[in-house]
C-alpha cells in the first residue's frame, strides 16, 4: 500500500483530506495521536512506534507556526498561517526528521500554497 501504510489509514487520511477541502471545519491542535494518527499501522494501543520522533516534528511545527495544544482555528486560517510563517528553510529544519520530506510533496505544497 502507499508509502507503508494500510489500506484502511490510507481512507482514513483521504477522508479527512476531502473534509477539509469541502468544508473547512474547525480543527484542534493537538500534541499527541490525532486523527490521522487513528488507522496508522504503526499505532499500538494508542502509542505510536515512532512516537519520539512524532513529538520532535509536532513542536518544530508548534514553535515555527506559533501554535499550542488545545488551540482550534479554521482549515483556512491554518493555511494561511502556514503561508505566513513557514518559509522553505524553516521547512527544511522543522521537517527534517520526517522520511516524507525527501519525496517532495510537502515542499511542492508549500510552494504551491505560498503561490
Amino acid at each position: 500500500m502507499g508509502k507503508g501504510y494500510s489500506r484502511e489509514f490510507i481512507a482514513n487520511f483521504n477522508a479527512i483530506v476531502e473534509q477539509l477541502r469541502t468544508s473547512s471545519p474547525e480543527i484542534e491542535v493537538v500534541m499527541n495521536s490525532d486523527s490521522i494518527c487513528s488507522a496508522c499501522p504503526s499505532r499500538n494501543d494508542g502509542v505510536c512506534a515512532a512516537e519520539h520522533k512524532v513529538k520532535m516534528l509536532d513542536e518544530a511545527h508548534a514553535e515555527a507556526l506559533g501554535l499550542k495544544s488545545g488551540e482550534t482555528l479554521s482549515w483556512g486560517d491554518a493555511k494561511r498561517r502556514l503561508a505566513d510563517r513557514m518559509s522553505l528553510e524553516l521547512f527544511e529544519r522543522a521537517c527534517a526528521p520526517c522520511a516524507w520530506k525527501t519525496l517532495g510533496m510537502c515542499r511542492d505544497a508549500l510552494r504551491d500554497l505560498k503561490g
